[in-house]
């Protein structure tokens, strides 16, 4: 049976990574991550120093890559979306360290399933 590519894209991957002390578990779609998707995301200024548009374009990459089902909470209640179509509105309201840790912990991760030379 050939390779679907929209099977691929829609599978989910665990993502567990460390932020300030407290661990994430989230989940992501390793193969939305395409080449070009790829160095995009290694342009991303993950310093702080980012300025808004900057941000929100790091923001829409991770809506798009990460499944929104993340544990993080905001106060008392999971810090999700109400409904897929708008993560990325929910997204702009974490920190920034939060979502440069998130874009790190992909790149890490498929780096670490790229094959070595």
């Amino acid at each position: 049976m050939p390779v679907n590519l929209s099977d691929l894209a829609a599978k989910k991957k665990p993502l567990i990574f460390e932020f300030e002390g407290d661990t994430v578990n989230a989940n992501y779609y390793p193969h939305k991550l395409t080449p070009t998707f790829r160095a995009k995301l290694n342009r991303i200024d993950l310093d702080g120093s980012a300025d808004e548009q900057a941000h929100g374009s790091a923001v829409k990459m991770v809506a798009e890559l990460l499944a929104p089902d993340w544990d993080v909470m905001a106060g008392d209640k999971p810090f999700q979306p109400t409904d897929e179509r708008n993560w990325y509105d929910t997204l702009c309201l974490a920190p920034q360290g939060l979502i440069a840790a998130t874009v790190m912990a992909i790149s890490d991760d498929v780096g670490k399933q790229m094959p070595s030379e």
